[in-house]
């Protein structure tokens, strides 16, 4: 015979605490910054470098970047594979010190491998996973670790501290359905415009 229970018979199940077990994000200071920079093996300083002045995603985008979506002259990056969002699929503006980490490493790099990020293990293929490097530098810094992905959060607060929140949308290619449709072939100069007194500002 159907009948109504008094309650739920999960009501008394203590829900898993996994807020406690992520990492608060952290502000870095321009101390930690450059500590950091110092401790980092010449790869991936030139990728967080990159990560912090383009607040691109980790792996999806940057790590896996090949020198032909690149344009150094026009200063701007092609993301024509298949990424987080939509709207992550467009022509994104360098900054001025961007281009010239590029260029510098690109005069380091072997030539006529197709990665700006090469694996050391399988140079036919992108760098996969920088993860224990990551940590290493952090441990070599005396820093305490916290996700290379913080470097995107970094960006998007430099950033903001200087322009409107269209540009910062449109410089971290958030999905928006007002954004996309109203700025998503426009703003190429005013981001790269941000991104260079968010430096001034900064640096």
């Amino acid at each position: 015979q159907r009948s109504y229970i008094h309650a739920h018979p999960s009501r008394n199940v203590e829900h898993f605490p996994d807020t406690r077990e992520r990492l608060a994000k952290r502000r870095i200071s321009a101390k930690d910054y450059v500590r950091i920079l110092e401790s980092a093996p010449a790869y991936l300083r030139v990728g967080i470098l990159l990560l912090e002045q383009t607040g691109d995603r980790t792996y999806s985008e940057l790590f896996s970047l090949r020198w032909e979506q690149v344009d150094l002259d026009a200063g701007v990056i092609s993301f024509n594979v298949q990424l987080k969002t939509e709207n992550s699929d467009t022509v994104h503006p360098l900054s001025d010190l961007a281009v010239k980490i590029l260029r510098w490493w690109k005069d380091q790099t072997v030539r006529g491998n197709p990665f700006i990020f090469p694996s050391p293990r399988v140079p036919d293929q992108p760098i996969r996973n920088v993860r224990k490097a990551w940590g290493k530098t952090l441990e070599d810094a005396k820093i305490t670790y916290f996700p290379i992905y913080n470097l995107r959060n970094a960006f998007c607060t430099r950033l903001s501290k200087v322009a409107s929140d269209t540009v910062v949308t449109k410089a971290m290619r958030h999905s928006s359905a007002e954004t996309k449709r109203r700025y998503q072939l426009g703003m190429v100069e005013e981001v790269r415009e941000a991104m260079n007194l968010a430096n001034t500002e900064t640096y």
